[in-house]
This record gives C-alpha cells, structure tokens and sequence, in this order.
C-alpha cells in the first residue's frame, strides 16, 4: 500500500511558474492550473492550507513537478 502523505513533491526548476489556485468556496476548475489545457479523468489535485486548490494535467504534472 502506498501512503501518499509520504510523498514529496518539487517543481524540477527554478523558473517561475504560475499556479493559478482556486479559492477555497469555489467549485473545482476544468482547466489545468499552469497551462489552462483540458485535465485528465483523474488529475493531480494539491490544496494549500488555506484551502486554495489547483488540478494538473499530465503534461504539466512530467515538464515542473518531481517526484521523491
């Protein structure tokens, strides 16, 4: 069984990207948070702990994230 809370993750470089986070009362966006593009069945979801959420699409998720 895998523990996802174990995970962490890291953008892979140092430029900036821009997250677009939705707000805590607002209903999950259908767009990518980095490239606007349509997301997969089942995207990478994060929240911060302000509640402020964002979803990825895959492409996004290989090109600024790593996973350890």
């Amino acid at each position: 069984m895998v523990s996802f809370c174990d995970m962490k993750l890291k953008l892979k470089t140092d430029l900036p990207v821009v997250i677009v986070w939705g707000r805590p009362d607002s209903p999950r966006r259908a767009l990518c948070a980095i490239c606007h593009g349509p997301l997969p069945e089942v995207p990478l979801m994060l929240w911060k702990e302000d509640g402020s959420g964002a979803s990825f699409c895959d492409g996004c998720i290989e090109r600024h994230f790593e996973f350890g």
